[in-house]
This record gives structure tokens, sequence and C-alpha cells, in this order.
């Protein structure tokens, strides 16, 4: 086993064993000191910039503003949009496509996150993924945004089945509002599990999303979705 690999499995079996005896997550590495006094502090110097977690409206947008993932996504839907404004005119069958896209986001959602993040044996990633078996090891507030290259492949992936469809005949407009509504729920769903992560006081739906979410660290077999009800409901994993 990997230096790399030990320290995780250590922080995973501390993270187990806290969760056992307070039926709670870690929340900040004070908590995980108790712990485990050793592997909170080397948690501490590897991973500086990811416990520098935001507490104010001021920090959050910091973040997100200077993260090249949601700077290229912003990018993207800033182009996408406007190339469908150049299209064509919106309408009603707009409307019916944002819609049916959100719908489909949450679906999407809740199948990757239960199928590939938490597919494998014990509730864990299956591989490649195994990066977000990290994300659940770490204290619960901490800074979490995908990086670039996931982010950018995504979109890449999006536009080139967008352009495929246009080229077998399907309308434009259509289409690349659709584009638009898929990076926009990608955006959305960025920046939620970003800020149910960090110390900002949330409000309303926003603090249902944040208490909906911890519970999926809790327990990981519930909660698929970034937001409180959505396919969980239907699937009964709320």
């Amino acid at each position: 086993m990997t230096a790399a690999a030990c320290h995780w499995q250590r922080m995973d079996l501390a993270t187990k064993k806290h969760m056992k005896e307070t039926k709670s997550v870690f929340f900040n590495l004070k908590e995980l000191q108790h712990y485990h006094g050793e592997l909170a502090q080397q948690l501490q110097d590897e991973t500086t910039l990811v416990f520098q977690v935001p507490k104010t409206k001021q920090e959050a947008m910091r973040v997100i503003a200077t993260t090249p993932s949601m700077q290229f996504a912003f990018l993207a839907l800033t182009v996408t949009l406007c190339v469908r404004l150049a299209l064509a005119p919106f309408g009603f069958e707009d409307v019916v496509t944002m819609i049916g896209t959100k719908m489909f986001w949450e679906i999407q959602e809740w199948v990757i996150h239960a199928g590939l993040f938490h597919g494998s044996d014990q509730d864990k990633a299956i591989r490649p993924f195994q990066i977000h078996d990290r994300h659940h090891a770490l204290p619960y507030f901490h800074v979490i945004m995908e990086p670039l290259p996931m982010v950018a492949g995504w979109y890449s992936l999006a536009a080139a089945i967008a352009l495929t469809a246009v080229s077998m005949g399907a309308p434009a407009a259509l289409v690349t509002t659709w584009l638009a509504s898929y990076t926009a729920s990608g955006m959305g769903h960025l920046t939620i599990h970003f800020l149910t992560h960090t110390k900002l006081p949330l409000k309303g739906w926003l603090q249902d999303a944040r208490t909906h979410h911890i519970q999926h660290h809790l327990d990981p077999t519930t909660n698929f979705n970034i937001a409180a009800g959505s396919f969980d409901r239907f699937m009964k994993t709320d």
C-alpha cells in the first residue's frame, strides 16, 4: 500500500470511529484532532487551502469567481446563451426543454452518484472515481470544487452530443437551449455542493440542501441528489 493510500485509509477509519460513537460526521479538523492528532496535523499541512472554508458571502463568492472550473463553466454558459439568442426567439418549446433538462439532470445526478461514487462494496466509489471516497473521508467543512479537466470534459461531451443532434436534423435552437440548460444545471450543482460544505449561514432551501447533504455524509446509502427532495424521493433514498 502506498503512503497516500495508507493516509486516506487511516482518515477513513477515524471518520467511521467518530460516526459510530457520536452518530455525526467530522465537521472540522479540531474534532478530528481529538481522535487522531497526528493525522489531523498531517492533513492540515498537506491540504491547507482545502480548509480555508468561507464563512461569509464575500469569501464564498471569491472562491467561486477564482476557481478555474467555475470560470470555464460561466464562459461556456455565456457563449452557449449568445449562440442561442442569435438563432431564434425563445418560445414555449424552450420552456419545456429547460424543465425537461432540469429533470434529466436530477436523474443523471442520482444515477452517477449512487452507481459510480457509491457503487462498490461498503458503498465506496468504483474505479477510477475513488477521489470521491477522499471527499467523504475529509472533515465535512472543506472547500470542494471539481477540477477544471472534469468540468471542461463534461461540457465538451455535452457539446459534441448537441452538434451530433443538429447534424442529424434536430432544431438547432432547441438543441442549444438544451445545452445551455444542461450547463446551467451543472453550474448549479457545483455551486450548491460547494455552499453546503462552507460555514456560510444558509437559509431556506439552501439550508435544507445542507441538512440533506450532511445526512448523506453520515449515511452514504441515502440522499444522492445535492438538493433535498428531488429524485431521492422518487427512489426512496431520502
